[in-house]
């Protein structure tokens, strides 16, 4: 990209002698050449970013069904929650869910230091 801005610079800001000496299309190749390649690398980075979004969307959703498959089961077998010595109930599922987002986001938050 920065490339192609400076060939579009070089370009315009000498634009008199370009015409005066029939370069045109010879910056016209030149152009071409840096806009496929910076089309090339947009096409890379897109798929790149959308790899890595979809990872993330579907780690989320795996989260989700964990906590609830795995609080399900602990609801329908009568398991007792150690901390309060009660059965498990939703509420205990919800906070379930909420320390595994909380987990999940710092774990993203910490990904980019890597």
């Amino acid at each position: 990209m920065k490339r192609l801005g400076g060939v579009a610079s070089e370009t315009f800001s000498s634009i008199k002698v370009v015409i005066a000496f029939g370069g045109e299309e010879i910056e016209r190749r030149k152009m071409e050449k840096c806009i496929q390649e910076t089309e090339r690398i947009g096409k890379r980075q897109q798929i790149i970013f959308g790899t890595m979004m979809s990872l993330t969307k579907m780690a989320v959703f795996m989260y989700y069904t964990y906590t609830f498959f795995l609080g399900g089961i602990f609801m329908m077998n009568g398991n007792i929650n150690s901390k309060t010595d009660v059965e498990y109930s939703s509420e205990d599922i919800i906070s379930i869910l909420i320390a595994f987002i909380t987990g999940f986001i710092s774990l993203v938050a910490a990904l980019p230091n890597v």
